[in-house]
């Protein structure tokens, strides 16, 4: 019918919205450990990001709760980003993120909360300002992040 919309037509708007929405994620969201829209942009502050545990510790459970139910996110909103998990036997639960300038970063996560590892990925993305990207953001990212702007990762 002439009223109704196109697939086409409807393929187009959702498009639009998705753009706008991870437009807004990295122009205009507030950077909330609760709200999350930061995670959009840890491929922009960081140049990798890894996780170490032990498969069979239950020190390291709730590191791997975490990754289980994050991982998938943290891969959607940062799909070229290098999100390493790693396993060692009687590794502690850790954080490690590598910046620009070979600048490196690691957390303990022994004993801590999900909530509180969370905090700990937030803290260590807001460092990535100190420390910018060695390469050009181009090999590592999709169109649409990297026309976002940047300075909106300030925190």
């Amino acid at each position: 019918s002439p009223l109704s919309p196109s697939t086409t037509d409807i393929t187009e708007a959702m498009v639009l919205a998705i753009s706008s929405a991870m437009t807004a994620v990295t122009k205009n969201a507030s950077f909330k450990v609760g709200g999350g829209l930061w995670r959009a942009v840890i491929s922009k502050q960081l140049h990798e990001l890894q996780f170490v545990y032990d498969a069979d510790s239950e020190d390291s459970l709730i590191l791997r709760n975490f990754i289980g139910r994050n991982y998938a996110d943290l891969k959607t909103l940062n799909p070229k980003f290098p999100f390493l998990v790693r396993c060692f036997v009687g590794a502690p639960p850790t954080m490690a993120a590598l910046y620009g300038k070979a600048h490196y970063e690691e957390r303990p996560l022994l004993g801590k909360t999900e909530d509180e590892i969370e905090a700990t990925l937030y803290e260590l993305v807001k460092i990535g300002d100190k420390y910018p990207r060695g390469w050009p953001i181009e090999d590592d990212l999709p169109a649409l992040v990297q026309s976002a702007d940047h300075t909106a990762t300030q925190f």
